[in-house]
């Protein structure tokens, strides 16, 4: 008993805050604030992306008369079409992998905001591309809802509705509107939660990163077998991705680049703003600390 009761104070004092935890320390505050706000802004971006493909859907040519669109992947592959709601279950993982991860880091407020502001920044351009350029559906299997000749507004309301309760993710059975294609959300989840299992994990868990990496590779070539996204598609979802996540945390890592100015190009894009707000006063690279989201006497003794 006593050795079980040592190696449990070890723990605790392993993983219990200290004195350099983000309530302690100046250069990494919680600012819980800031991270409701940022909450926020996903959700807003996430109806505006939902409203969009809703808006999309009465825009898809009709497959019977306009055929999928000259792809050099897609015209190679045979359709495997059961195969369309896998990539949801691997959003699934990721989503619940990627928050576990944050939910115990020690500066796990500062990781949440940044996750949902690169997630929400991407849900807004994603609503404008799809809605820009309507290309034909690429399975002609996959159920879509009847058009109508006019959008009014208690049938956008209805779709809208339905897409926010199924997650817009095809497994839930409420996603039955089409034309949502580039570019491909699914591999932008993939990779965001890929990239930030390799930033943000510690390297004993390398099984973990390696399982993420392989989800999200695989699951951009699922999307590729169930003719669920032109190749196109995929390609632009993995860049911009990427580049959303490598940016803005370029940004973060160098307090120099917190400010806008002739010499710093990086200020030039859309979303700099936001991210001085939300950044204003994380002070360098943040360290990857671990601790229980809540403190020790909080939790039930052991025996």
């Amino acid at each position: 008993v006593h050795e079980n009761m040592s190696s449990w104070e070890k723990i605790k004092k392993l993983m219990s805050p200290s004195t350099d935890s983000p309530t302690d320390d100046p250069d990494f505050p919680n600012e819980k604030l800031k991270t409701v706000l940022a909450f926020l802004f996903l959700q807003v971006s996430f109806v505006l992306i939902v409203t969009s493909i809703a808006l999309t859907h009465d825009r898809v040519p009709d497959r019977d008369s306009v055929p999928p669109l000259p792809d050099i992947v897609l015209d190679n592959i045979t359709p495997l079409p059961e195969l369309m709601r896998l990539p949801d279950v691997l959003v699934i993982i990721t989503l619940f992998l990627a928050g576990v991860l944050i939910l115990f880091h020690q500066h796990r407020w500062i990781v949440a905001r940044r996750m949902f502001i690169i997630l929400g920044v991407l849900y807004l351009m994603r609503s404008v591309s799809i809605y820009v350029t309507v290309l034909p559906i690429s399975n002609r299997t996959v159920y879509c809802a009847p058009k109508t000749n006019i959008t009014t507004f208690p049938v956008l309301a209805h779709r809208v509705w339905e897409l926010l309760a199924g997650g817009g993710l095809q497994i839930s059975g409420m996603k039955k509107s089409c034309g949502d294609y580039i570019y491909s959300g699914h591999t932008a989840m993939l990779v965001i939660g890929m990239l930030v299992y390799k930033e943000y994990s510690p390297q004993r868990l390398w099984p973990i990163q390696w399982l993420t990496w392989a989800m999200a590779w695989g699951g951009m070539g699922i999307l590729l077998l169930a003719h669920g996204h032109y190749t196109i598609d995929v390609i632009i979802g993995y860049y911009v991705a990427t580049r959303m996540f490598w940016t803005y945390h370029s940004l973060a890592s160098d307090p120099s680049l917190k400010t806008k100015s002739s010499r710093n190009y990086h200020s030039e894009v859309w979303w700099f703003r936001i991210f001085q707000f939300f950044e204003a006063n994380v002070g360098g690279p943040l360290p990857n600390k671990y601790s229980f989201p809540v403190p020790f006497r909080s939790l039930p003794k052991l025996p």
